[in-house]
């Protein structure tokens, strides 16, 4: 055959190949961007039918007198702390990152944690904010391999210091576990779902067959329960998770202080969390005689229902959190500062900073549109 003739057809064959290529990546964004939509839309719907429950249980106008009659400085200490708490994601991120000589601009690191924290908010599980926040940092031309590492050791980090001021929570305040049947099975849920995470992350590092085993099985098994049905894709994604807990695990034992100083990190920005209802109850002393409530009964509260909604398929805890908050409030306030109670400390803990980092996610985003644009470069403002 003709070279010329067999040139002819190698260029068709690279045609075609590409022709498919775009167009499966074209179907990947195309479904992505649905999934978001959905995904925020099924946030605003929880959303509307949480204050609508509120609203008709409660007199909207008493609410918002007894909210705005508080000591304004400790609820501008609980923003404050608020922010702290993402900037200290980013930290933990950054110093993550720096040991895999993945060095980060200053202030970038605030950025990659308002998306980590958006997309993780607006999604199920808080499972959209990881592959959004490996899409944005790939545009900062840090690679998959290294942005996804430091993502599952961020979360395992984060999940290990859950359980252990969980722990301390239950140890300390036994009382509000047991304030109910929902909480005990809800408090029960999630340690047992956090406890296996950490345990597949640190056995793929020393006995990864035998995870890889019990895991097969368990695919066969749901499998002829018909609860899979595409047992390939799942044994695929599996493997793949494997791989990642494997690298996180190995990344443990050759960076061992960077691990632990992302560690501290994480500890420092949970209790800057877990510490704002404190400060709304100091809030609510303007003008109310609310007793003697310690800082570890709040701090208590916060840990154990952030425990209870972990692992929960609902957006950002959107309707349970303010019924656990409902609930478990009656073990501080009374009857009439409840609601008021459990929505300052919602706003300030979750709305605010949804709020917040929509806009910087937003702002992000825009700005890698106008960046690429002025670049000549085309679809830069795809997601995914």
């Amino acid at each position: 055959m003709p070279e010329e003739h067999t040139n002819q057809i190698d260029d068709i064959d690279l045609s075609s190949i590409n022709e498919h290529i775009l167009e499966e990546s074209n179907k990947r964004t195309k479904e992505s961007k649905k999934k978001y939509i959905i995904s925020i839309l099924f946030s605003i719907l929880l959303i509307i039918i949480t204050a609508i429950v509120i609203f008709t249980e409660y007199d909207a106008k008493d609410l918002f007198d007894i909210i705005g009659n508080v000591y304004y400085r400790y609820v501008f200490i609980a923003i404050i702390l608020v922010i702290l708490y993402i900037a200290l994601e980013g930290i933990a991120l950054k110093v993550i990152l720096h040991s895999m000589k993945c060095p980060i601009v200053p202030g970038k690191s605030f950025v990659y944690a308002s998306i980590d924290y958006y997309f993780s908010a607006i999604t199920p599980s808080a499972t959209g904010g990881q592959p959004m926040l490996v899409y944005y940092m790939a545009k900062d031309k840090i690679s998959i391999a290294n942005s996804s590492l430091a993502l599952i050791m961020n979360t395992a980090l984060y999940k290990i210091v859950l359980l252990l001021l969980s722990l301390i929570a239950l140890i300390c305040c036994p009382s509000i576990v047991g304030s109910s049947v929902l909480m005990i099975v809800l408090f029960i849920l999630g340690a047992l779902i956090n406890v296996s995470v950490v345990l597949i992350c640190f056995l793929a590092a020393f006995r990864k067959d035998l995870v890889e085993k019990i895991g097969y099985k368990c695919i066969r098994f749901f499998t002829k329960l018909k609860f899979v049905r595409h047992p390939d894709k799942v044994n695929k994604s599996f493997q793949k998770k494997m791989d990642e807990y494997e690298e996180g695990a190995n990344f443990l034992k050759k960076k061992p202080l960077s691990s632990i100083l992302a560690g501290l990190i994480n500890l420092i920005q949970r209790v800057a969390m877990f510490s704002i209802a404190f400060f709304v109850f100091l809030a609510f002393q303007k003008n109310f005689d609310l007793g003697h409530h310690s800082y570890i009964e709040l701090f208590s509260i916060q840990v154990i229902i952030a425990l209870c909604v972990d692992s929960l398929p609902l957006p950002g805890g959107v309707g349970i959190s303010e019924l656990l908050y409902i609930s478990l409030y009656e073990i501080i306030y009374a009857a009439e500062m409840i609601a008021p109670a459990m929505l300052l400390t919602r706003g300030i803990c979750f709305y605010f900073p949804l709020l917040l980092t929509a806009c910087i996610s937003l702002a992000n985003h825009f700005y890698i549109i106008v960046k690429n644009k002025k670049r000549g470069e085309k679809n830069s403002g795809r997601i995914l």
